[in-house]
């Protein structure tokens, strides 16, 4: 099936955080059928409808990258609309030696692959906000979408080393933890790391 990636192409935060998103878009390149890039924020309502119908949409924190297998492997799945599936990924941090590690935590997810669309989420709030991953599994229920989490089987890569993080008080403060500028307010539901 097409793959349609939808991703912002903003860069943002000091040099060395802007060179790593450049590396993550340049590693996506070439590999998809479609690319829907936005500016901005857009909140998540907005990135569902940019969904489009015949594709597998894959929407993306700026700072992922898709690696060929995984490609390989969605290409070769069988979705149908119909169903009402989405995919809500927990990433695999790319460690400074090269390894990678799942980030295997059930309250954060950094990509949603869905089949079809445009589709009506009540999403009313961007990415990179503390609490939006979990509000928005709970809008996608709430939307009658079966949600899941496979991301011990469908890997995506979250490339972020330098001590910066956009959505801290403090920027070079701890992630995990750390004082957040705003958080999206509850209910929230989760969706542990499985296989598929």
């Amino acid at each position: 099936m097409k793959i349609n990636l939808i991703q912002s192409r903003e860069l943002f935060g000091p040099p060395d955080r802007q060179e790593e998103l450049r590396k993550c878009w340049a590693l996506n390149d070439g590999l998809f059928n479609k690319y829907t890039k936005f500016k901005g924020r857009p909140t998540f309502t907005e990135l569902f409808d940019m969904c489009e119908p015949g594709y597998v949409n894959v929407i993306c924190n700026s700072d992922i990258f898709i690696p060929e297998e995984t490609c390989a492997l969605l290409e070769s799945m069988e979705f149908d609309p119909r169903q009402m599936k989405c995919f809500a990924l927990s990433r695999w941090d790319v460690l400074p030696n090269g390894d990678a590690k799942l980030w295997d935590h059930r309250d954060s997810q950094d990509v949603w692959i869905i089949s079809g669309g445009p589709w009506l989420v009540d999403a009313p709030y961007p990415m990179g906000v503390a609490g939006c991953d979990n509000a928005l599994v709970h809008a996608l229920q709430l939307a009658g979408f079966t949600v899941t989490n496979p991301s011990k089987t469908i890997k995506t890569y979250h490339l972020h080393n330098v001590n910066y993080r956009s959505y801290l008080v403090d920027p070079s403060g701890i992630a995990r933890g750390g004082d957040k500028i705003e958080r999206v307010p509850p209910p929230y539901a989760f969706v542990p790391p499985t296989e598929l």
